[in-house]
């Protein structure tokens, strides 16, 4: 089973992930909208996948992606974003993201990318 950390500061959006992954048997090992929490998660968990938010309070995705690297993890991730189309285009600079989504994401493509990363 496929384990999967969310990190999204919105509660309502980081719910409906869960919901969707839970209802599509995914192993949701947590859900933060506290990035330095969600680093230890992902640090200690060391999920398949981990779905990023690329704005937060604290740091973006992309910093806290960085700051994971030195761990060697095989972790692998997906940005969601709700930048326009400039971040998207810039696919280049985020050679450690799998996959990239503008928010709202629709939940059945969602699933289908985390199932075949």
């Amino acid at each position: 089973m496929t384990s999967v950390i969310i990190v999204e500061d919105c509660k309502q959006t980081r719910n409906l992930y869960k919901t969707v992954l839970d209802d599509n048997d995914f192993n949701v090992l947590s859900a933060s909208g506290a990035v330095n929490e969600a680093k230890s998660e992902i640090i200690s968990k060391q999920p398949d996948i981990v779905i990023i938010d690329n704005i937060m309070p604290e740091k973006t995705g992309r910093e806290l992606i960085e700051e994971l690297k030195k761990y060697n993890l095989t972790t692998k991730f997906i940005m969601i974003t709700s930048v326009s189309e400039k971040i998207l285009k810039k696919r280049d600079a985020y050679p450690d993201v799998e996959a990239f989504f503008q928010k709202p994401v629709d939940p059945e493509i969602l699933v289908n990318t985390i199932k075949n990363i």
